[in-house]
């Protein structure tokens, strides 16, 4: 391994480098790049690494920034990477381009929504382009330009990342690294300054079709028809899809009403759960702080609620990590929800404040749902068609009076979604107390065996239908047994069937038999009369439920029309 860093004077980056390499079992070196006369960005070096042809020929080269600063162990650490991926090109800091609608130049099309960055921070992900950052480069990319290659070589990154993915035919690694941190703005690339060059990349990556697909967005953005109200969905049912907020494309939401005929997307659940959280500051610990954040950051939500309606879509609301205790992230407020009091009655003045502030917006909302996913200690014991307990559930049905209570000080009757324990099981049906309050529906989620539907790690030669471990089976009855729970407990309580929502169902895209699961639970809910919402639609964090990319595990970039999605919400 050959690490180059900038040239600079009495340099700390240079001599934490050389430490590490020394005490280091892997063969590696380091060397201060560029020689005299060569240029000292990243995209400078990386461009002359990629067009030499006899310098470091057979090393692999990790290229650091200038502002780079690394901790003990990254050294290490990098290596690891390199062992994992030894083939591919890595960086700490790259882009996603997405499909659009042409733009006249290469400034609107960096502002216009059209790019997603990601950075040090940001978990690994497969990416298009580069930025500036650390960068890896594989002994196979040194010299790997020809001469006729080189019309945009002054676009560095930019025009390297094009050029990489046309020889290798495989996408660059974005990863993470604990022990490196660059400090470099996110902001209109540097190299694409002389704007004639620039503008004529554009162009040619455009009519290149490159990323693939760039230049043909499924749906064409305009103004959707006026949407019935919310009140009218739930009486008529609806479909739609779990997404973000907030999406990377502008263009995704779009696509989810007019492409797929989306009505209602429900956000906070997808992004790694981190969706909405800015909403929420985890270093607070009273109700005082808690109402204070909230102010300061309730204008965001309002934003995103306009954008959203101006598409004639509705949005369900949920969290999964809220004030002062964590149904997702693993970490000492895991479960603080069933053993503290106060920490129930933050959550109760949470939704209440977070009501009180859009109210004004209750027009764009289709419901508030109060917990994704619901669990206590016991449920983690318990298996996924297993017959749940009753632990904790209480606890959660005085919480779901005292939240409606307080939210129904300021909006009346918007829907309010309650679910069941054991993660929403429809199992858990019977944990769950109605209400005396005629604008509540009832929330369930329906995997099935997780360890089937959400990975193949563990039954790598098993699909749908087929028997999980304990030698029970998993098809189309077992879901029905699961529904007649749900339907048992509707009739018992005189629930109407309008009012049962599958908020989440799905499957990994990759598993045998995973659209005839989709299509079994469809089939299922019109016949219940219940409302779904598919899991999920272009979440940015995972791409296992992402049914665009098709069945192909390698790919992680390139979407396509789905029939499968358009099958799945057409009522």
């Amino acid at each position: 391994m050959l690490f180059l860093v900038p040239k600079e004077e009495n340099s700390s980056l240079l001599r934490k480098l050389e430490s590490q390499c020394r005490n280091t079992k892997q063969k590696s070196r380091v060397q201060v790049w560029p020689t005299e006369g060569s240029g000292n960005s990243i995209g400078e070096i990386f461009v002359q690494c990629l067009t030499s042809k006899s310098q470091f020929k057979g090393e692999t080269i990790i290229i650091l920034p200038l502002t780079c600063d690394i901790k003990d162990g990254f050294v290490s650490e990098i290596s690891q990477q390199i062992e994992d991926s030894p083939d591919c090109v890595l960086c700490s800091r790259g882009c996603r381009i997405f499909p659009h609608h042409k733009v006249d130049s290469a400034i609107s099309f960096w502002y216009g929504e059209n790019v997603a960055c990601y950075g040090d921070n940001s978990v690994a992900r497969p990416v298009h382009v580069i930025l500036d950052g650390i960068v890896v480069l594989p002994s196979w990319a040194i010299g790997c330009i020809t001469e006729d290659q080189t019309s945009f070589l002054a676009l560095g990154l930019w025009w390297g990342s094009y050029a990489i993915s046309q020889i290798s035919k495989t996408f660059i690694s974005k990863v993470k690294l604990d022990q490196a941190q660059c400090d470099i703005p996110e902001t209109y690339p540097s190299e694409w300054s002389v704007k004639g060059l620039a503008d004529a990349f554009y162009k040619f990556l455009y009519e290149a079709d490159w990323p693939k697909g760039i230049g043909q967005p499924f749906s064409v953005f305009s103004k959707a028809k006026v949407s019935c109200s919310s009140a009218d969905l739930w009486d008529k049912g609806f479909v739609g899809f779990n997404m973000m907020s907030e999406p990377a494309c502008q263009l995704d939401l779009s696509d989810a009403a007019f492409f797929y005929g989306a009505q209602v997307v429900r956000c906070g659940a997808v992004g790694d759960a981190k969706d909405l959280q800015y909403l929420i500051n985890r270093q607070a610990t009273s109700v005082r702080e808690d109402t204070e954040h909230l102010a300061k950051t309730v204008g965001r939500l309002k934003e995103v609620l306009r954008k959203i309606d101006f598409l004639g879509l509705k949005v369900i609301l949920t969290f999964s990590d809220l004030p002062g205790c964590h149904f997702y992230t693993k970490d000492d407020k895991k479960l603080a929800f069933w053993s503290s009091a106060a920490v129930r009655e933050r959550v109760i003045e949470f939704w209440g404040t977070l009501v009180d502030h859009i109210v004004e917006l209750k027009g764009c909302i289709a419901g508030y749902d109060l917990i994704n996913e619901p669990f206590s200690e016991v449920d983690e014991t318990v298996g996924d068609l297993d017959e749940p307990t009753m632990d904790g559930s209480d606890i959660l049905n005085e919480f779901y009076q005292a939240a409606i209570k307080r939210i129904r000080k300021s909006d009346p009757d918007t829907i309010i979604i309650l679910k069941p324990l054991h993660w929403g099981s429809p199992l858990s049906m019977f944990t769950l107390k109605p209400v005396e309050d005629c604008h509540v529906a009832y929330g369930i989620h329906m995997y099935g065996p997780t360890d089937i539907t959400q990975t193949l790690e563990l039954h790598p030669f098993r699909g749908y239908p087929c028997e999980i471990p304990e030698g029970k089976p998993f098809n189309k009855e077992i879901i029905k047994s699961a529904f007649s729970v749900v339907n048992k407990w509707r009739r018992e309580f005189a629930v109407s069937s309008k009012r049962i929502i599958c908020c989440e169902f799905g499957c990994v895209r990759y598993l045998p038999g995973f659209k005839d699961f989709l299509g079994d639970m469809k089939e299922l809910f019109m016949q219940e009369g219940w409302s779904w919402l598919l899991f999920s639609f272009r979440d940015p964090e995972w791409h296992a439920m992402d049914y665009e990319l098709g069945t192909d595990t390698e790919n992680q970039l390139f979407r396509q029309p789905s029939d499968l999605l358009i099958s799945l919400l057409k009522q």
